[in-house]
C-alpha cells in the first residue's frame, strides 16, 4: 500500500485580522507556498480575473503603490512586496 503523500511546510503562514463594516471580525489563515510552473508561462496572456502585472525583483525590492479599480493609488501591503520578493529569490536558487 502506498504511503500518503506529505506536502511540504509553507514558507509562511500569515494570520490576518479581517475588519470589514459588511462583516463580523474574523481571521483568515493563509499558508504561503512558492511554486514553480511545470510548463512555459505565457506572461503576456490575460488571466480570467482582470488585468495583470508580473514584477521583478528590483521592483519589489522598494514600496510602492498600484491603482485600485476607482484609480487611487493603493501602497502595496509590504508583507506580500517582501514575500513575492523571497519566492523570487527562492526560484534564482533552485537548480
Amino acid at each position: 500500500m502506498d504511503s500518503p503523500a506529505v506536502v511540504p511546510p509553507p514558507a509562511v503562514i500569515l494570520i490576518e485580522d479581517i475588519v470589514r463594516p459588511d462583516q463580523p471580525f474574523h481571521q483568515h489563515i493563509d499558508h504561503v507556498y512558492f511554486t514553480r510552473s511545470l510548463h512555459q508561462v505565457d506572461f503576456a496572456h490575460p488571466i480570467p480575473h482582470g488585468p495583470s502585472h508580473w514584477f521583478t525583483a528590483e521592483e519589489l525590492a522598494e514600496s510602492f503603490s498600484l491603482p485600485a479599480p476607482d484609480g487611487t493609488l493603493v501602497p502595496v501591503a509590504e508583507d506580500v512586496r517582501l514575500l513575492g520578493l523571497r519566492a523570487l529569490i527562492a526560484a534564482q536558487q533552485e537548480p
